[in-house]
């Protein structure tokens, strides 16, 4: 229970870290991480529990991440277009990792799902400022993306996994605490 525990604390840790970027306050600024994104990449942090060991049906999935089969059924297209994910059809079907979890990273699932992130629009278009190449802050801002693509690209599905043991602890510790 308590390596359970601790794997919680670490992927949740390292959830926050990640996702801190989300604003708070959305009347101030859009959110960094879409919600479909998040959903992405928890999906592929749950079927690596299962990689090379068959498919999951997108009702299970849904139902083990709490998300409804319709919004599952969105991003396991998209992800499927996009070469992250296969699937097989029929009765005994459903999707699988395409990718290798320890090769599949935040940021090739962000990418498949159409993350296109920009601090600041010079750093997109640098012809929108004359400044941009003696600027102090168009340096900070680049410094800064490219140290949150590298993050998100060193942060392998492997070390994210979501497995139905590690489900069951965190419903049963979120029971317990609510019975107190």
């Amino acid at each position: 229970m308590k390596l359970i525990k601790r794997k919680y604390e670490e992927i949740l840790v390292n959830l926050i870290l990640y996702y801190s970027l989300t604003v708070v306050n959305s009347n101030r600024m859009a959110v960094f991480i879409k919600r479909e994104y998040d959903y992405a990449i928890r999906i592929c942090c749950y079927l690596a529990s299962f990689y090379n060991k068959g498919h999951k049906s997108v009702p299970v999935i849904s139902k083990k991440l709490y998300l409804t089969v319709p919004f599952t059924t969105k991003i396991v297209h998209q992800l499927k277009n996009n070469n992250v994910i296969e699937t097989v059809q029929g009765k005994y079907g459903g999707i699988k990792l395409k990718v290798s979890p320890n090769k599949l990273s935040f940021y090739d699932v962000l990418y498949a799902m159409g993350f296109d992130m920009t601090i600041n629009e010079c750093l997109r278009n640098p012809k929108i400022c004359p400044l941009v190449n003696k600027c102090k802050v168009h340096l900070f801002f680049l410094s800064q993306e490219q140290m949150i693509i590298n993050n998100l690209k060193g942060a392998k599905i492997s070390n994210f996994i979501i497995t139905d043991e590690l489900i069951s602890s965190l419903v049963n510790m979120i029971e317990k605490s609510g019975k107190k």
